[in-house]
């Protein structure tokens, strides 16, 4: 694995800390294991998912549903990192 070097240089977890296992988890077929690590990455996924198809095929909405699917994931990777500070302090 990678070291984050946010994490390295402050301490402090990044906002994308847990994509790596999360990842790897998934891969191995620990959908559960994977979502603990990060909730996010389903929305990463299916953001990259969207992008391909709409730069492949033209979808009629895609900027649309990019644009809110991009916000989405963007709110879940915040309160993502929110709670894991949280819950760090606690």
């Amino acid at each position: 694995m990678l070291p984050c070097g946010i994490k390295q240089l402050t301490g402090f977890d990044c906002p994308g800390c847990g994509f790596q296992r999360s990842l790897l988890s998934l891969l191995k077929g620990d959908f559960i294991q994977s979502f603990e690590y990060y909730p996010p990455l389903t929305l990463i996924i299916a953001l990259m998912f969207v992008l391909i198809l709409h730069l492949f095929l033209d979808l009629k909405y895609g900027a649309t549903i990019l644009k809110w699917l991009f916000i989405t994931t963007n709110v879940a990777v915040l309160i993502n990192y929110i709670v894991k500070m949280l819950s760090l302090t606690s």
